[in-house]
């Protein structure tokens, strides 16, 4: 099973948001004030939820990828049944052969 469409964020991100599991807020909001409330309300849901204009910060934010194993089940392209084996598997086979991360 080929994990290419999770090669990067925005990757994630475009996959989310053909899949119609991405909600984006592209009003201004307040990452002291509103983006924990706005989340709140999207929390164990099917969808994860980009900020797309977080005040004083250049890029966007993305929460709740990985808040219900339906949202993650989708992103993997594996039944929610079968994430507890597959995390499993991959986790062991990083341990006997880690890959090291590319800086860009």
């Amino acid at each position: 099973m080929g994990f290419e469409h999770l090669k990067d964020i925005a990757a994630i991100i475009d996959d989310l948001d053909a899949m119609g599991r991405l909600v984006r807020v592209k009003s201004e909001v307040d990452l002291n004030l509103d983006l924990t409330g706005i989340a709140a309300e999207f929390e164990r849901g099917p969808r994860a939820v980009l900020f797309e204009n977080v005040k004083g910060h250049a890029a966007p934010m993305l929460t709740g990828l990985y808040w219900s194993r339906e949202l993650l089940g989708a992103l993997m392209r594996t039944p929610e049944r079968e994430l507890p084996g597959l995390i499993s598997k991959h986790i062991k086979k990083w341990q006997i052969d880690p890959v090291h991360p590319v800086v860009l």
